[in-house]
């Protein structure tokens, strides 16, 4: 029990110093960058308003799918490593002894079982979904070139993902 209250002070306080981070780059005014990703089909735009909350135009699904990816990595890619560590059942990986139990427990209950059988089951159109999603991730993961302040805080390297933690998350 003392170890789960470690790990969850620690999780608790990781987000505390990541907040003020957060809130001032959502305060400043929106840029306007010009970005060469591969993987588009076709141009996306993505504004982002006086609170930092983005628009993303696109010409089809596939692109904007992709868009959302890449942005919601940029806003939010140590809590979506966390969530998926959690999902997975690897927290042990980073967090230590203290989360063991959690990951037996989450492996025990299959959730990546289930995600696989979803996704065997899925319309092809859902997958492709997922994956386009997956991949704007991936492609803004490979734009860093230091780590992130969350995987120095943590000292953990953000890994890529796949569809399978698209799917995850959103049923989670």
């Amino acid at each position: 029990m003392k170890k789960q209250i470690v790990a969850l002070m620690q999780v608790l306080f990781l987000s505390l110093c990541l907040t003020p981070a957060q809130r001032v780059s959502a305060q400043q005014p929106p840029a306007t960058n010009s970005l060469n990703v591969a993987g588009l089909r076709d141009r996306v735009t993505i504004r982002r308003d006086e609170r930092g909350i983005p628009y993303i135009e696109a010409k089809n699904d596939e692109d904007l799918y992709f868009a959302q990816g890449y942005v919601t990595a940029s806003d939010r890619l140590w809590q979506m490593d966390l969530l998926r560590r959690t999902e997975r059942g690897e927290l042990a990986e980073v967090l230590g002894s203290a989360a063991v139990e959690q990951d037996k427990q989450h492996r025990t209950l299959g959730f990546s079982h289930v995600v696989d059988a979803e996704l065997a089951q899925a319309p092809p159109q859902t997958r492709t979904v997922f994956e386009a999603y997956a991949r704007g991730v991936n492609a803004y993961i490979a734009t860093l070139t230091n780590k992130t302040l969350q995987a120095f805080l943590t000292c953990f390297p953000h890994q890529r993902i796949n569809h399978k933690d698209t799917e995850q998350r959103s049923g989670y």
